[in-house]
C-alpha cells in the first residue's frame, strides 16, 4: 500500500517576479531626485503592473510576502513621482515669485 504524503503549502508557493528588485528600485527612486528618480520609478510601477497581473490569474500559487514586496515598491514609485511633482511646482511658484518681484509693473 503505498504511502501518500502531501506537501506544505509553502513548497508548492513561488515568488512573483522581480519581487525584491521591485521593492528596492522602489526604495530607491524616493531618494534620487530628478529623471534617474522618475525614470526608476516608471519602470518599478510597471513591473509591479505586470506583478499584479500575473498575481491576479492565480493567487494561491505565490507567496503573500512575495505581494506585499510588489505593492510596496509601486507604492514607494508613486511617492516618488509625488515628490517630484510637488518639488516641480514649488520651483515654478519660486521662480514666478522672484520674476514678479524684480520686474514690477510700470
Amino acid at each position: 500500500m503505498p504511502i501518500t504524503v502531501n506537501a506544505p503549502d509553502y513548497l508548492e508557493k513561488k515568488r512573483l517576479p522581480k519581487d525584491e528588485g521591485t521593492q528596492i528600485m522602489g526604495i530607491i527612486a524616493i531618494c534620487l531626485p530628478g529623471i534617474v528618480g522618475i525614470v526608476l520609478a516608471i519602470i518599478v510601477i510597471s513591473q509591479a503592473n505586470h506583478a499584479l497581473r500575473i498575481y491576479r490569474l492565480n493567487p494561491n500559487d505565490y507567496f503573500d510576502s512575495s505581494l506585499k514586496k510588489i505593492k510596496t515598491g509601486k507604492t514607494c514609485a508613486i511617492i516618488s513621482i509625488l515628490i517630484l511633482v510637488v518639488g516641480m511646482i514649488l520651483l515654478m511658484g519660486m521662480i514666478l515669485l522672484y520674476a514678479i518681484s524684480h520686474n514690477p509693473p510700470t
